[in-house]
């Protein structure tokens, strides 16, 4: 994987599962919801646009950073950050 000098991935690989630790995503957890500094397994979507909770799992271990609020279709989009 593609790393700069803090740590985030900086590749175009669309199917990266091996991010850094410390790397920040954006995740549509569905109906579940993740509690701030929750473990949860984000996912690499089949539609390649984003990360959820059905696909392949992302590699090591990610908490939630917080939740994205609101309604409908975004209303359940975390911040994840891996943290090992």
């Amino acid at each position: 994987a593609q790393v700069n000098v803090v740590g985030l991935y900086t590749g175009s690989t669309v199917n990266e599962t091996a991010f850094p630790v410390g790397h920040y995503i954006l995740c549509n957890t569905d109906a579940a919801t993740a509690a701030r500094n929750a473990a949860f397994t984000p996912n690499l979507d089949a539609s390649n646009l984003q990360y959820s909770t059905s696909g392949t799992p992302l590699a090591g271990t990610w908490r939630s950073r917080g939740r994205a609020g609101g309604v409908g279709t975004y209303a359940n989009t975390h911040l994840m950050q891996r943290t090992a």
